[in-house]
């Protein structure tokens, strides 16, 4: 029984073209398999085409893969994008989800068999279209979330110098070095963390200010973001207390 025109519509077609035993679910040997470990009187059913809607989830896992790998450096994570598995290993195991429910003395009941502990859905019927429509809306995404990365490696930058002047200034009577150079030479930082990703990686990316130490008031700015090409949407600051 079709309630929607649509179905009855694709069931003349099946007919008119001749397959419809081909074509119906009761051919689909995923369905098969289901129906079997269900009860023979079902008051309704319902099939998932699982390895599909994962097709479609599996594009939005591969974009958060994508951002995480972008994301591990700041967070002193190691995530390795080429270890996730392809599409053909993600869903070579799958099959077709299929419950039904019942009603008998006890009650009304439910069902299903499927690979994974929920049904998939399918996400759209236009594949194409939904891929390009997911692309739209995930690239200007990954872009942001790739320059927030930058972002963050920045302040990381910027609070590993804090920690390199409150060592510093606890051998040298409470004072901040003069300058960042003396840091470096000191060992208690690489010089390789004055240089912010998004900037020229042939000047230091961040400004100093003198005269500071370990008494200074928590909310002074000891150094900040300064390097050719920054944008205007701010930038990070290094404060007194690291």
């Amino acid at each position: 029984m079709g309630l929607m025109p649509q179905p009855v519509s694709s069931a003349v077609d099946r007919i008119v073209a001749g397959n419809a035993i081909e074509t119906s679910i009761l051919a689909n040997p995923d369905y098969q398999r289901g129906r079997k470990l269900l009860p023979e009187q079902l008051t309704s059913m319902k099939y998932n085409d699982t390895k599909r809607g994962l097709a479609g989830l599996y594009r939005l896992l591969l974009a958060g893969v994508m951002v995480g790998g972008n994301l591990a450096p700041a967070l002193d994570a190691d995530i390795d994008a080429s270890q996730f598995p392809n599409f053909q290993t993600f869903t070579g195991n799958l099959y077709g989800d299929v419950s039904g429910a019942w009603v008998d003395d006890t009650g009304y009941h439910q069902a299903g068999h499927g690979p994974w502990p929920f049904p998939v859905p399918s996400m759209a019927v236009g594949g194409g279209a939904t891929t390009a429509v997911l692309v739209s809306i995930l690239l200007p995404s990954l872009s942001r979330a790739r320059e927030l990365s930058k972002r963050l490696v920045s302040a990381s930058n910027l609070k590993g110098l804090g920690t390199a002047c409150l060592i510093y200034a606890y051998d040298h009577n409470g004072q901040f070095p003069p300058n960042l150079q003396t840091l470096i030479d000191s060992g208690d930082i690489l010089e390789k963390r004055l240089y912010d990703p998004n900037g020229d990686s042939s000047v230091w990316s961040y400004k100093y200010i003198t005269g500071h130490g370990d008494n200074s008031a928590p909310r002074w700015v000891v150094a900040y973001e300064s390097y050719p090409g920054q944008t205007e949407e701010g930038g990070n600051v290094l404060f007194a207390d690291g």
